[in-house]
């Protein structure tokens, strides 16, 4: 059996059953759910999607990775109680703004770079130019809350 015969049965294998069909998908609209038990599973972003994670009504162990395309700075803060959120900018400019107990921190971030927030840390996003981002976050428990913009935000 030639090495490419091997590869091909060893994949097949690997992907027969609920998931035979392989297929590419936009992780701007499609989600993957990086499980606890080192499998994975596409989540479809529907609008209920966040508003479920953040009510609690859907429950995942693991992490998400998705991806998102922003042109106007989040108009809230959000929160990641189960852990860290790693961002990587493949377009674009922006600024991680961390709202952390001694006070508002930022961090400039640029395509092609990378930044961990912390976790438990309320953090937003202020666009410089238009940003194309990949994120992997543990969203069980995901909040939000309203942020205010004053005179030396504008």
């Amino acid at each position: 059996m030639s090495h490419v015969e091997m590869c091909y049965r060893q994949v097949h294998r690997r992907f027969s059953g609920p998931m035979a069909e392989i297929r590419s998908f936009d992780p701007h609209y499609t989600y993957v759910h990086l499980r606890g038990d080192d499998r994975s599973s596409t989540v479809e972003a529907t609008s209920e999607f966040w508003p479920d994670v953040m009510s609690g009504k859907r429950k995942f162990d693991g992490r998400m990775l998705m991806a998102f395309r922003m042109s106007e700075d989040m108009a809230y803060w959000e929160m990641h109680p189960a852990g860290e959120e790693l961002i990587y900018l493949t377009v674009g400019a922006m600024k991680v703004v961390l709202d952390e107990t001694d006070g508002e921190r930022s961090c400039s971030v640029s395509a092609g770079e990378a930044y961990l927030i912390p976790q438990g840390v309320w953090h937003r996003f202020v666009i410089g130019e238009a940003v194309e981002l990949i994120a992997i976050t543990a969203g069980e428990g995901t909040q939000h809350r309203a942020y205010h913009a004053t005179g030396e935000d504008q």
